[in-house]
């Protein structure tokens, strides 16, 4: 199932881009591999060799190109226009916050 980031209507990007903004397109287009990778896995797990292709598996296909495949293309070309230090400094922060979200958390007592 597309992952609803990487279909969010893309924001348009300021005149001075921004470190932020740079991490909004690496996950965008990291979320548009992700969604694609689960699909495939997912055509993979289904597929044999005497079975043709559900309508189902085209209809997710087609969903899966209009909500997540193309805002991923478009923000690849929006990373590639930001100059390459803005682009460094995006990955830096989206691999931190990757990290980030990865941490255990400690556990809180409830009463």
């Amino acid at each position: 199932m597309p992952n609803p980031r990487a279909g969010a209507t893309p924001t348009p990007l300021r005149l001075e881009p921004t470190v932020n903004d740079a991490v909004d397109l690496l996950e965008r287009y990291a979320a548009a591999d992700r969604d694609l990778a689960a699909e495939l896995d997912r055509i993979g797990a289904e597929a044999s060799p005497s079975q043709r292709v559900s309508q189902a598996t085209v209809t997710r296909l087609l969903r899966l190109l209009e909500e997540s495949l193309v805002p991923g293309v478009q923000a690849k070309a929006d990373l590639d226009a930001l100059p390459n230090s803005l682009r460094w400094a995006g990955l830096t922060r989206w691999a931190q916050l990757a990290v980030d979200r990865a941490q255990p958390r400690p556990v809180e007592a409830t009463a």
